[in-house]
């Protein structure tokens, strides 16, 4: 279950660099609540690379409510200085 999977890999936190590329494609998934758990887990994650910082940035014109929301969290989270 790719959901399941999502989920766990947020609770893992920093060993789940290896994850990044695939938490990264699900950024552009169609069903939202992946794009919200991927958004999520990248937080968690806490990679501020360019690529992932970019895609999160993408999400913030999302038209869900749901991922603009997890996206700018984990965005606050990776850039605290941000405003």
């Amino acid at each position: 279950n790719p959901m399941e999977a999502l989920r766990s890999i947020g609770v893992m936190g920093k060993q789940a660099k290896a994850a990044l590329p695939a938490l990264v494609k699900c950024l552009g998934h169609e069903d939202s609540e992946l794009r919200m758990l991927a958004a999520d887990a990248l937080g968690e994650i806490g990679d501020n690379s360019g690529t992932v910082v970019d895609e999160l940035r993408k999400l913030l014109q999302d038209p869900e409510p749901d991922v603009r929301e997890s996206a700018a969290t984990a965005l606050k989270t990776l850039s605290p200085d941000a405003k």
